[in-house]
């Protein structure tokens, strides 16, 4: 039906010490997958101011994949991207390591519990994994999308109605407006 746009956008965010070697996976099987997936090892061209660029590309983001590993939260740098991510109401996949404890905050999250067996010798994650996460990112991402054009088209109403401009909004997604009964 061509409602959603063709770019599916991810970000990973991780914890470099802990779980590089799956963000790396995830980014190159993602990629063949046809998402395109921000990772900030491979995303960022030198030169390029890094902090600014990273959150420019989480704010154009679909969905964020979350690494939760036992030190997650022991950076600044994931601690501000999983606030920034709630706060942009982006649509979060929590990915737990074997051991570690879910996010204070992953009741808003869809989440892939990891068993030990999901994680080989290579630090890679199963291809069953690696499945499921593709189909928990598609459906996630269709839901995120619709619920922050809610999101957006509830605010222009409302601050629409505070400037005194009648604004409805069709059941086709298009709005109209009346300004001394005069429509837009």
């Amino acid at each position: 039906f061509e409602l959603l746009r063709q770019s599916r956008k991810l970000f990973i965010s991780y914890k470099r010490s802990e779980s590089s070697t799956v963000a790396i996976q995830l980014y190159e099987v993602l990629e063949k997958f046809g998402f395109d997936v921000f990772l900030d090892t491979h995303s960022i061209r030198p030169g390029e101011p890094f902090q600014e660029e990273l959150w420019h590309r989480m704010t154009d983001s679909d969905i964020v994949i979350l690494l939760n590993t036992p030190d997650f939260l022991g950076s600044q740098w994931t601690q501000e991207e999983l606030a920034k991510a709630s706060a942009m109401s982006l649509g979060i996949i929590q990915i737990i390591w074997p051991d570690c404890t879910p996010l204070r905050e992953s009741e808003l999250f869809r989440t892939i519990k990891l068993q030990r067996e999901s994680i080989n010798n290579q630090g890679h994650l199963s291809e069953f994994i690696i499945k499921q996460l593709i189909s928990e990112t598609e459906s996630l991402r269709a839901r995120t999308l619709a619920a922050r054009q809610d999101n957006l088209t509830t605010e222009f109403i409302d601050i629409s109605h505070k400037l005194g401009v009648k604004s409805i909004l069709h059941t086709d997604k298009f709005i109209t407006f009346s300004v001394n009964d005069r429509n837009y």
